[in-house]
């Protein structure tokens, strides 16, 4: 077929979607045929920025120009209805290979989902973003949290080139992620909130990819209780009780009972709290959530040990630790460091030493292993310290006091009051250390900045959110 029939379909005009849909086609073709655009612009006589307009489907470009390019791609224009079917095909099939990485990154296939990756050729913008977007993901997966955060912000501007992309819902994916990392990488629960609020208020109602939205609400609640912000953290959880029915994500709807039931402890509604986990008990046994399992176990262990009511404490949290055994919760063993810190701390009060040190050390060498999650390592310190002190052993104490410390002030972490400096300065002050002078003036200097900056937030343990 000569070239004047290549291109006589064309016509005198070209309305936008014929537009669109041949600068995609001649984009793909240039790069399936290794043509940078310098090159292309070369070879008709014309600007980088024409050839970059005509791709992407701009106004701007002439009909003559589009021939040009079209002839020299050798794009048969007079098979353009075939052609558009195909096109179409093939994103299609793109869409299938994508959605084949996201499950083999849910599945932890990693290998798997790379090589996956690597057979994608991005031939058009959403495919260069979803790409991004699940690199990103992979490197998440790997826990290397600085590349998975620079892919994801990569993304993020990718979408900002062609805001279209939004109706996929992947910039809110990212946010998600992003604050995910805040969170357990950088220990940045302002800026893990921040993020996730971004997130919710550029979600597209309508798009795809609706559970992200789901996700982000729980994370909203989730975040602003560890800053203490429970009323708003209510709000939200509520806001996605709301619509529990259009869930999808067991994992969020279980960890949704999980976080009612710790607000309701924390409000002294017990009853309401037992309410709750019971019924995120319920759920997670009838469909084998073993992770949410050891939390929900815990949690409704807490709230008997608040109502007195020790032995059936104690058996829950023993059911949570016979867990620990099972596949499918070895990869989150972190989840147990809470399990002993609190059954530690049971015993503890009941002073059984032995069982109270055993439960304590275990909890304390779990944290040390998995030592991202400082926050359930702080209180494992927290706790043993706590022991040693009620058998006034000051002298052991302090190492555990210490490590306690350090791990506030290396990561910021933020204190209701000044306990733990207090019974650290205690126990230097017990041992006759040259040390107490120095905790002495630093524990003034800490009630001064509390007295006049006001009350910081507590630490304490709450479930993850929820992965996809």
């Amino acid at each position: 077929m000569n070239n004047s029939k290549k291109t006589e379909l064309i016509g005198e005009g070209l309305d936008a979607l014929q537009r669109s849909e041949l600068g995609k086609m001649i984009k793909k073709k240039r790069k399936i045929e290794g043509y940078n655009q310098e090159y292309l612009a070369s070879k008709i006589n014309t600007s980088i920025t024409t050839i970059s307009n005509a791709e992407n489907g701009k106004n701007d470009v002439s009909v003559e120009k589009i021939k040009k390019l079209c002839n020299f791609l050798e794009i048969d224009i007079s098979q353009y209805p075939q052609l558009l079917r195909e096109e179409n095909k093939s994103r299609i099939t793109q869409q299938e290979q994508f959605s084949f990485v996201e499950s083999s990154l849910i599945l932890n296939e990693l290998d798997s989902a790379k090589e996956k990756l690597k057979k994608i050729l991005c031939l058009d913008h959403l495919s260069t973003c979803l790409s991004t977007y699940y690199q990103g993901k992979f490197q998440l997966k790997k826990k290397n949290y600085p590349k998975s955060e620079t892919l994801y912000l990569e993304c993020l501007k990718l979408v900002e080139k062609e805001p279209e992309i939004k109706k996929t819902n992947i910039h809110s994916a990212c946010y998600r992620d992003l604050a995910r990392i805040a969170f357990k990488f950088k220990n940045n629960i302002i800026q893990a909130l921040d993020y996730t609020k971004k997130g919710l208020q550029d979600f597209y109602q309508n798009g795809d990819r609706q559970h992200i939205f789901h996700n982000l609400l729980f994370s909203k609640a989730f975040y602003l209780d560890m800053l203490q912000q429970k009323e708003e953290a209510l709000k939200a959880i509520e806001e996605l009780w709301a619509i529990r029915q259009q869930i999808v994500n067991l994992e969020i709807e279980l960890n949704m009972y999980e976080l009612k039931a710790i607000l309701y402890f924390k409000s002294e509604h017990f009853q309401e709290a037992l309410k709750y986990a019971k019924k995120g008990l319920e759920k997670a046994i009838i469909n084998e959530s073993y992770g949410r399992l050891v939390e929900l176990f815990t949690t409704t262990g807490n709230i008997y040990a608040s109502l007195n009511d020790f032995h059936l404490a104690e058996n829950y949290y023993i059911q949570a630790l016979e867990l620990k055994n099972k596949d499918e919760v070895i990869k989150d063993e972190y989840l147990f460091i809470t399990t002993y810190t609190q059954l530690g701390k049971l015993y503890t009060s009941q002073k059984k030493w032995t069982d109270a040190h055993k439960n304590l050390e275990n909890a304390v060498l779990i944290g040390e292993k998995n030592s991202h999650d400082i926050y359930r390592l702080f209180h494992a310190y927290f706790a043993l310290g706590d022991l040693l002190f009620e058998q006034q052993l000051f002298d052991k104490a302090i190492e555990p006091y210490k490590k306690a410390f350090e791990l506030h002030k290396k990561n910021g972490l933020p204190l209701q009051d000044n306990e733990l400096l207090v019974k650290l300065t205690y126990c230097y002050e017990q041992t006759n250390s040259e040390e107490f002078h120095e905790y002495k003036e630093l524990l003034y200097k800490m009630s001064l900045s509390s007295v006049i900056g006001g009350a910081n937030m507590s630490l304490h343990f709450m479930p993850d959110p929820p992965e996809e």
